[in-house]
């Protein structure tokens, strides 16, 4: 069972998240430049298959995108790296956390957040902010934030 659902940060900003499963221990998805596409939707659907309750957050809505994106398009591929460069991190590993905290009230066992890519490099910043696990899959950027590895 998956749905869309609407959180609300700390901030008053509301955004999206992808919600697959219904019980079991929670994980949260930092997407690609590509947005909730398809791709992460299907990850979000194997790992709530396997037992998870999954969550992918859009972190793109804060610059107004809500569109999934397509890797197979170059033009995609351009609106893609276009909303990382101008991507406030901070805000967005701010939304990572809340949805974070959106799973752990609607849910029984703890949050766990894996990033793709983009997604990676701001899985990795958020493990370094609360006491959540985090792992990144092919993080792009982590080597400029090495200096926050001992908040681990």
């Amino acid at each position: 069972m998956s749905q869309t659902v609407q959180i609300t940060a700390k901030d008053g900003h509301s955004f999206s998240a992808y919600v697959a499963g219904t019980s079991g221990p929670q994980i949260v998805i930092a997407h690609e430049i590509f947005a909730v596409n398809a791709s992460m939707c299907a990850v979000a659907d194997w790992l709530a298959d396997q037992g998870f309750r999954v969550a992918v957050p859009n972190l793109f809505e804060r610059q107004g995108h809500t569109a999934p994106l397509n890797p197979g398009l170059e033009e995609d591929r351009n609106i893609g790296m276009g909303l990382l460069k101008s991507m406030d991190e901070a805000k967005a590993v701010s939304d990572l956390l809340t949805t974070a905290d959106y799973m752990a009230a609607e849910g029984e066992e703890g949050v766990a957040i894996i990033g793709y890519c983009m997604g990676g490099k701001l899985a990795y910043l958020a493990a370094t902010q609360a006491a959540i696990p985090g792992v990144s899959y092919y993080g792009v950027g982590i080597t400029s934030a090495l200096d926050v590895a001992k908040e681990l």
